[in-house]
């Protein structure tokens, strides 16, 4: 499932869902129009390539990504990231400028100087990083579930809108994703900005650019 992308600038990010002979026909419009909507929201020039299909889960899970990742060296990072900002951008260019991280990888106070973040191929690939591999992702969507294929007519009472879980699912492929989701003592590129709620007793809570600068970020499951 593949169309020419529809950011406003017309060449911006595209979105290709690779399709396994598992997927029903009424899915290939939905993910078509899934498509044309993400697409829609990004200028970033890069193609993202994810796998789709549909098998039996079990109860309680409608759909499930694994997504490719790189670790990389945060002082590799940095530089991506600066020269990437857009013109109203401004939060980026205050991360840590040594060549290591701070971050809490548990709610006590020991803090970890952190060399390594890793990156999903969507999310490096969007800063500018390169990636010589396919797919970004992989997807499998719950074949045990009923599911409304389209759902601008509205949702039929005990189904599940397929479109919506697509979207979300992307979103893990493009770097919506934590350490804590899945990791030991690793954080990912959405952590760069993830602090504890609250000032706690060590201030942790960042107040302005310099302590969001100074302060060690929180990636701990609970």
């Amino acid at each position: 499932v593949d169309s020419t992308p529809t950011s406003r600038s017309m060449v911006g990010l595209n979105i290709v869902f690779n399709a396994s002979a598992s997927v029903p026909a009424a899915a290939l419009t939905a993910l078509a129009a899934v498509e044309t909507f993400i697409e829609s929201q990004f200028t970033d020039p890069i193609t993202i390539t994810m796998n789709i299909s549909f098998a039996a889960m079990g109860s309680g899970v409608l759909g499930a990504t694994s997504s490719n990742y790189r670790g990389l060296l945060y002082s590799n990072v940095r530089p991506k990231v600066i020269a990437d900002m857009d013109a109203n951008d401004t939060l980026q260019a205050f991360l840590p400028t040594t060549t290591t991280f701070p971050v809490r990888y548990s709610t006590a106070a020991t803090v970890t100087n952190e060399t390594r973040i890793y990156y999903t191929f969507g999310n490096w690939k969007a800063v500018g990083g390169t990636v010589n591999t396919s797919p970004d992702a992989s997807m499998t969507f719950n074949s045990q579930f009923s599911w409304d294929y389209d759902p601008t007519n509205g949702v039929a009472g005990g189904t599940y809108s397929f479109r919506d879980v697509i979207v979300h699912e992307v979103g893990h492929a493009m770097g919506f994703t934590s350490g804590a989701d899945f990791r030991t003592s690793d954080m990912e590129s959405l952590d760069m900005y993830r602090f504890q709620r609250t000032d706690g007793t060590g201030d942790y809570n960042p107040d302005d650019t310099a302590e969001f600068q100074a302060r060690p970020r929180l990636v701990d499951y609970n």
